[in-house]
């Protein structure tokens, strides 16, 4: 069916709170696809082919607490062309996730329903109401039913060819050819980051051997230096997390690259207090962009770099409350990793000593509304 002049959202995306971060990523990768124009209009079993899959709703709230959901929540089911599911062994557990999916299925039986496997096995990480028929009155009867899905991890369909079965089956395209499409698109951007890439390498490798033969000139000379570096290292950082079809270990050569090359600058001028700050706020970047790949060790290593980094200029400046707040920042990111790696006790440990410094902050300066 068409959603155009009938319902507000192309899918409702349905998710356990502790798989917010799948949440996100999957909801930004559906939002920003790019159907081709001579696509667009195509009649399909799911109607005609859309300009583009906005909007989907994604639900922000904590539902881990019950399962009644709100009439804001029932009525953009209610206004959904589609449900998605993501599954794991978590969201199996949830109440509301497995709410939602019955309450769909009960009142738009002709709608389609798909679930995407990001964790756990079979029939353990699918909710109940997936499992099996749904009586006309809303009841979970007991007849199986099989529903199919991607399954985005790397042991599965991985992300690349499962969101291309995801988009099908939102548009009645055949999987093939969104695959095949999606593949010539990842090889030109391809080759439009290779290209510019080897221009930002040569450029920060001349502004490493440039500083390291002027750094006696310190402070002009590492100001310039330090502001062309970090405009090109965060544009790579920021530019990756948004490339499709690019290998995980493409991306992590690529940002090694660039961190050794900085970091060259970084060792030219040790004492340059700034120039080590721009180091560890580029770690924080990178780490980001590892979180965004599903490349969680290399980001948390990259983190613990930070704020390792981040440690030293406090000590050597314990009276900048700019630094202390860094310093927090990066370890609530590395608590962050440790929840998505299943670490609770050390992410604890480490949100605890982000609060410490944020309480610290805050008794120091009382009338500062962000401490």
């Amino acid at each position: 069916m068409s959603v155009s002049g009938q319902l507000k959202y192309r899918a409702f995306l349905s998710y356990a709170h502790a798989d917010a971060s799948w949440g996100k990523w999957l909801h930004g990768q559906l939002e920003g696809y790019r159907i081709d124009t001579d696509l667009v209009g195509r009649e399909t079993a799911a109607g005609a082919v859309p300009k583009s899959l906005r909007p989907i709703f994604r639900d922000r709230d904590d539902f881990a607490g019950g399962h009644i959901l709100n009439d804001a929540t029932i009525d953009a089911l209610d206004q959904s062309a589609a449900l998605i599911v993501l599954c794991s062994a978590f969201s199996a557990t949830r109440p509301a996730v497995n709410e939602e999916v019955r309450l769909f299925r009960s009142r738009h039986p002709g709608r389609r329903v798909i679930p995407v496997v990001i964790d756990g096995i079979y029939p353990d990480n699918f909710p109940k109401a997936l499992l099996f028929d749904i009586t006309s009155d809303g009841v979970i009867g007991d007849r199986p039913i099989t529903l199919l899905g991607p399954d985005l991890r790397e042991t599965g369909d991985g992300r690349s060819l499962g969101m291309a079965k995801l988009v099908a089956g939102l548009t009645g395209v055949g999987t093939d050819e969104i695959v095949r499409r999606a593949a010539r698109d990842a090889r030109r951007r391809m080759r439009n980051w290779v290209a510019g890439l080897s221009a930002i390498a040569v450029s920060l490798a001349g502004l490493a051997g440039w500083a390291e033969i002027n750094r006696r000139e310190a402070v002009r000379n590492f100001s310039l230096a330090k502001a062309a570096a970090d405009g090109l290292v965060f544009d790579i950082a920021q530019g990756l997390r948004d490339v499709e079809g690019m290998r995980a270990s493409v991306v992590e050569k690529i940002l090694a690259m660039a961190r050794g090359t900085f970091e060259k600058l970084a060792d030219a001028a040790p004492n340059n207090l700034e120039l080590q700050r721009s180091r560890s706020v580029m770690l924080n970047e990178f780490g980001d962009t590892y979180t965004a790949q599903g490349n969680l060790p290399a980001a948390l290593e990259s983190f613990r770099a930070s704020h390792a980094i981040f440690e030293r200029l406090t000590k050597a400046d314990a009276g900048n409350t700019g630094w202390q707040s860094d310093l927090s920042v990066s370890l609530n990111k590395i608590g962050e990793v440790l929840v998505a790696q299943g670490n609770l006790h050390a992410a604890m440990e480490s949100f605890r000593a982000s609060l410490a410094i944020r309480e610290r902050l805050a008794k120091a300066d009382a009338g500062n509304a962000d401490w």
